[in-house]
């Protein structure tokens, strides 16, 4: 259930024109003396709210925060899994370990965890993911699956595909790219990062979905040793504008929220109709048709990329043309 506070900047955000006081604190269950104190505390958090004589309420702008309440606005009004919860730490170590904490404390799934940074922020293969203060999107989404723990390799597929299609709504004309099994590439540079993690057993049944997406990042906001392959929403722009003319920043509130939309919509087809996620997963790919080397435990293996299994694992056509499959366990990277 929404609070008073998310009913108030919904109202706000959709409105076309001023909202008179007494319809808006009605729509908000409030008085109008208590409407006046909660317009002044979204005031303090960087809202600019203008009253207008005569007319009502209006919202001139909003701040490049992460608010909990304006989230839940500006996903609106309806049932939904993911983002039903949703919490925002200014920092933490890892919001995948804060989620871990609230599953075992029995929080229900689609609770979302935010962070504007986090100072133990990782990535797939135990490496370390750089989490900018107030530049990115640093998240990670609690599900409960039903179906086998067999096929939870799928959640990483999903997820892919569920975020490239959210930055295409976010960005028109942009084309965000799948190199397997968890990075989305825009401009042939490296702009988010997914992270599964979770626990199968008994009563801690749980599935951790931690996403790090670089929007607002300019080339020097990236560590020294990242900086030739990492990109981010912003500078993927760069390619329609010339090459000195300043980017504007981009609204980090409203791309989170057209996130968890889009990882909410595809959801169910987890279920449903994995075959067109996968499919989709495939047409995005960077590395299909091509000469590909996986790292594994026994060595280095070489082989084309040919496609991938019913679960999301990779598919290769060795040099000896034996048929070669790898999980998200392998490091598998072009030739």
């Amino acid at each position: 259930m929404k609070t008073a506070d998310a009913t108030i900047l919904h109202l706000l955000r959709s409105a076309s024109q001023p909202l008179p006081l007494p319809e808006l604190a009605q729509a908000a269950g409030l008085s109008p003396a208590e409407l006046a104190g909660r317009m002044a505390g979204l005031e303090q958090a960087g809202f600019g709210i203008e009253l207008i004589p005569h007319l009502g309420y209006r919202l001139r702008e909003t701040p490049d925060r992460l608010i909990a309440d304006d989230l839940a606005a500006l996903l609106g009004p309806g049932d939904r899994r993911i983002g039903r919860e949703i919490v925002v730490f200014e920092e933490t170590g890892s919001t995948n370990d804060v989620v871990a904490r609230m599953a075992r404390d029995g929080a229900g799934e689609g609770l979302v965890v935010f962070a504007e940074r986090q100072t133990g922020g990782r990535g797939r293969l135990g490496r370390a993911w750089a989490s900018a203060a107030h530049l990115g999107l640093w998240f990670s989404v609690l599900l409960r699956p039903r179906f086998p723990l067999t096929q939870w390799p799928r959640l990483t597929t999903w997820a892919a595909v569920a975020i490239a299609r959210a930055i295409e709504k976010a960005l028109p004309g942009s084309r965000a790219a799948i190199k397997w099994p968890n990075d989305i590439y825009l401009r042939g540079r490296k702009a988010v990062g997914i992270l599964i993690e979770g626990s199968g057993a008994g009563d801690e049944r749980f599935a951790i979905v931690g996403i790090g997406v670089n929007v607002n990042h300019l080339e020097d906001d990236f560590p020294p040793e990242v900086a030739a392959r990492a990109g981010s929403l912003r500078t993927s722009l760069r390619g329609n504008a010339p090459p000195d003319e300043p980017l504007p920043p981009l609204d980090r509130p409203a791309i989170a929220a057209t996130l968890l939309d889009e990882l909410d919509r595809l959801y169910p087809s987890l279920e449903e109709r994995f075959p067109e996620i996968l499919a989709e997963a495939e047409q995005r790919s960077l590395l299909l048709g091509k000469w590909v080397r996986a790292t594994t435990p026994g060595g280095m293996v070489e082989g084309i990329a040919e496609g991938l299994e019913s679960d999301g694992r990779l598919r290769l056509r060795g040099r000896e043309g034996q048929t070669l499959v790898f999980s998200g366990g392998e490091e598998v990277t072009l030739s």
